[in-house]
């Protein structure tokens, strides 16, 4: 019998098996990506298709930008500091980028309607739900639309008051210390709110609280377990910046895992990263049914939790 355990668990009935399910948020990320590719790269094209007029906007700006040289060398486009070319050059892109992030509330609101039906398919999937990426997708957006739009509008005006702010006090004579103090404020303001969003997402889908509540609950977690969240925010903003490789082929091999795995990857590990803190704070009472579900299984001994 040793030998016909070993060739079917691949051990030996004395010897200790590996566990057949996850047992921590750990192994069901990895298990996610070994076993439940289709899921993450069709929910992935989905969550790109609905961020594409957000990075149309990006693109134009990079665009609109690259040609103010020539603009200002064929007379269409004027210096507003005579005299001082650079800080013109510096002025004039800053224009851009305000001018789009103001487009981009618009853009960021369709954005975060995809992450509305997003998190509810990735809920379902760590969760070890059966899952239909079309339909709950779309049940996601009907259900969070409201909740998506609010949170979509403060992450936008953080980003506007941040790019708004580094660029009028960069480009002004002002005090470098005030300059500083500023422009630390307004890093501040967009850290805590993309910090806030690592949880924001995740509780609003789950539990049906008002939107300022869940935005206090979510900055709570966040500072709760402030170095372990930072490291998570890092592990989901920089993947994007393997994009400004200057290479053709290196960003266009980027630009393809970012497009079909990126998305699911970053909405995972937030959703993920939240469903522990929940567990600790908010799955009691009449909400301990979902505490643990995905790593918790029924033959499990309780003691062993």
């Amino acid at each position: 019998m040793g030998l016909l355990d070993k060739l079917i668990t691949g051990t030996y009935k004395n010897a200790k098996a590996a566990p057949l399910y996850p047992r921590t948020r750990k192994e069901v990320f990895s298990e996610l990506f070994r076993y439940r590719k289709g899921v993450l790269v069709k929910t992935s094209l989905l969550l790109t298709l609905f961020a594409l007029p957000t990075a149309a906007v990006v693109l134009l700006g990079f665009f609109v930008k690259g040609m103010i040289p020539s603009l200002v060398e064929s007379g269409s486009l004027p210096l507003p500091v005579e005299g001082d070319e650079a800080l013109s050059y510096f002025i004039l892109r800053t224009r851009v980028d305000n001018f789009a992030l103001l487009i981009a509330f618009a853009t960021n609101a369709i954005l975060f309607l995809g992450l509305g039906g997003g998190v509810r398919v990735l809920q379902l999937l760590v969760w070890g739900e059966p899952v239909s990426v079309s339909y709950d997708f779309g049940q996601g957006i009907k259900g969070n639309w409201g909740f998506c739009l609010l949170s979509s509008l403060l992450f936008s005006a953080a980003l506007f008051f941040f790019g708004f702010v580094t660029g009028y006090y960069l480009a002004s004579g002002y005090h470098p210390a005030l300059k500083g103090v500023c422009i630390a404020i307004a890093a501040l303001v967009l850290f805590f709110v993309l910090g806030g969003l690592l949880f924001a997402l995740p509780h609003g889908n789950l539990y049906r609280l008002s939107w300022f509540k869940t935005w206090r609950n979510s900055l709570i977690f966040f500072i709760a377990k402030l170095p372990r969240n930072v490291g998570v925010l890092l592990l989901v903003l920089l993947p994007p910046a393997l994009l400004l490789i200057p290479n053709a082929v290196t960003m266009s091999v980027f630009a393809t895992i970012f497009t079909v795995l990126y998305p699911a990857y970053a909405l995972s590990l937030c959703i993920l990263n939240a469903n522990s803190m929940f567990d600790k704070y908010l799955n009691v009472g009449e909400n301990s049914q979902i505490a643990g579900k995905g790593i918790v299984w029924e033959d499990e001994d309780p003691k062993s939790r």
